[in-house]
């Protein structure tokens, strides 16, 4: 596998508030992967604030000359990246967001909420190539790592690659990367 100069993560553009310390190794993570996988079919659920892994995934896509489709209920999440020509924002709720296609990469990040989380996982990961990398950003929530266990031991086609933190115990990691199998 070939490797790529570590990615960081330019925070600066962040003075007011810093995200959590923990953010830095994800992002760069989250680049490497798609990099050295040449990635270019991207689709992000949950865009957020300050669009902190949508600006890595930007930037992957870049290297890659891929593109990134966000969908996030909160149009103001649609200015944070305007104009990039790697992306397309889709405001709208993501159980209803009509997006079709197959994807190499899909980063699930929204709501926390149970309900949704089952329905994302359900709607989402069939559109993930075989291959391809779901990362589930907030696993350490019970309404997100109980819906994604139930989804991995129902449907079997999921594989965890691993966990940050690098942990035996999945309700202690912040994220999980899962390769579709």
């Amino acid at each position: 596998m070939p490797t790529i100069p570590n990615y960081r993560f330019d925070y600066s553009i962040y003075p007011n508030e810093m995200p959590q310390l923990d953010t830095y190794n994800v992002v760069d993570k989250i680049y490497e992967l798609i990099v050295i996988n040449n990635y270019k079919d991207l689709l992000e659920i949950g865009v957020g604030g300050y669009g902190i892994s949508t600006r890595a995934l930007l930037e992957a896509c870049k290297k890659t000359s891929g593109t990134l489709i966000s969908i996030d209920c909160k149009i103001s999440s649609g200015e944070l990246f305007k104009g990039n020509p790697n992306w397309t924002f889709v405001c709208s709720d993501s159980k209803t967001a009509n997006i079709k296609g197959m994807y190499d990469v899909v980063l699930i990040d929204s709501s926390h909420t149970y309900e949704d989380t089952e329905a994302e996982l359900e709607k989402y990961v069939p559109m993930l190539r075989k291959g391809g990398y779901l990362f589930m950003h907030d696993t350490n929530e019970k309404p997100v790592l109980v819906p994604l266990i139930r989804y991995k031991n129902l449907n079997k086609n999921l594989e965890t690659l691993f966990r940050y933190p690098d942990t035996n115990d999945p309700s202690t990691a912040r994220m999980m990367f899962l390769k579709k199998i």
